[in-house]
């Protein structure tokens, strides 16, 4: 009971060329994502000085470096945040 398929990548091949002008939307949005994921796993690596010698062992003077530290990092988080949807949304809008 064998049935035979008709060649795939030419079909992949066809749909991938309908894509085209969306290529540099798609590579950018790509790059804003894995800057916010790493930026997002290093948020999460400040939090442990600020615990450790901002609260456990107070440090007045760490307590304002890691505030502004994390304060940097919320900012350019939720600007590379505005990038990533823009660009997502010119290649798929809603």
């Amino acid at each position: 009971m064998s049935s035979k398929h008709a060649p795939v990548w030419p079909i992949y091949k066809r749909l991938l060329g309908y894509t085209r002008a969306y290529w540099g939307m798609m590579v950018a949005a790509v790059i804003a994502m894995a800057v916010e994921s790493v930026a997002g796993y290093h948020f999460t690596k400040l939090m442990e000085p600020l615990v450790n010698r901002g609260f456990v062992n107070p440090e007045p003077k760490m307590v304002n470096f890691q505030i502004s530290k994390k304060f940097i990092l919320w900012v350019l988080g939720g600007l590379e945040f505005r990038l990533s949807r823009t660009c997502s949304l010119r290649v798929i809008p809603e």
